[in-house]
């Protein structure tokens, strides 16, 4: 992504790589030793720091509220957990669907 004239990414761009490769990075870690690791929380702070300079614009509201739509389920919760507070219906849509697919996941065991 750049910055719409073939330079740099805009720097909410930047951001949001950087949103999504953490969410990434999180998904993984969780996976492989928990949420209760020291790494697991270095990335869950590094995300919530990321969100909070995101959040203020709208493209970076907007790019989070796009990450509905990723194919991982770690990173859909957590952009849903916080594209609640400005674009509820999706956000919520996407976490009722979340929840649906945990229970469907659960019982099919």
């Amino acid at each position: 992504m750049t910055d719409g004239r073939g330079g740099l990414p805009s720097p909410e761009q930047a951001l949001l790589g950087d949103f999504l490769l953490t969410l990434l990075a999180m998904d993984t870690c969780q996976r492989e030793a928990g949420q209760g690791t020291e790494t697991w929380r270095n990335l869950r702070e590094h995300l919530g720091s990321l969100e909070l300079s995101l959040r203020t614009s709208g493209q970076g509201r907007l790019g989070i509220t796009a990450l509905l739509a990723h194919p991982n389920r770690t990173v859909r919760a957590w952009a849903a957990s916080y594209a609640v507070f400005w674009d509820r219906t999706p956000a919520r849509a996407a976490l009722v669907r979340l929840h649906h697919d945990t229970m469907t996941r659960t019982t099919s065991r």
